[in-house]
């Protein structure tokens, strides 16, 4: 293979493909592995899944990314899907909430005061999507309208702090 066809294979490759990244793990104290693109390779990606559980370290890296000059070294990204790991979220808080005597409400306020800050705006095209597969009821009723109440709230926090340029 010739140098410039290698330069054209790998340009396609980067330029038509959507490639998963994921900054912070999916499972709350795992230290598995994270796929997270070497800097080299993050200014030849075009579109991007981000995956995320919305922690504090995704945030950081979504406004990276948004960040005109490139921050983040994805300077080719038109487009943009971050996937909200609602379930895994979800779990997490299910999790903090037993033994937890403050409601709901003022739980996610101060959540969301640490993880929020201005809102996020991309000047790419992108979207928001809420992963949910796999959940399953509590088997009590209160509980489970409390977690899908929970849920609502969150993908309307997001929903209002993460724009892109065609929405």
């Amino acid at each position: 293979m010739t140098p410039e066809i290698a330069s054209l294979a790998k340009a396609v490759f980067y330029q038509e493909n959507q490639f998963i990244v994921q900054f912070s793990s999916s499972m709350p104290g795992s230290n598995t592995a994270m796929v997270k693109p070497p800097i080299l390779v993050r200014s030849q990606l075009r579109r991007i899944k981000f995956l995320t559980r919305l922690t504090v370290l995704d945030w950081q890296m979504l406004r990276m990314i948004a960040e005109e000059g490139g921050k983040a070294g994805f300077t080719s990204l038109v487009h943009l899907q971050v996937r909200y790991l609602l379930k895994e979220a979800a779990a997490e808080h299910k999790r903090f909430r037993h033994g937890n005597k403050r409601d709901d409400t003022e739980i996610l306020e101060d959540y969301y005061h640490d993880l929020h800050g201005p809102q996020i705006r991309f000047s790419l095209d992108g979207e928001v999507l809420y992963d949910v597969s796999g959940y399953d009821s509590t088997g009590n009723w209160e509980e489970d309208v409390a977690i899908l109440t929970w849920m609502q709230t969150m993908r309307d926090l997001v929903s209002r702090h993460i724009t892109f340029n065609n929405k």
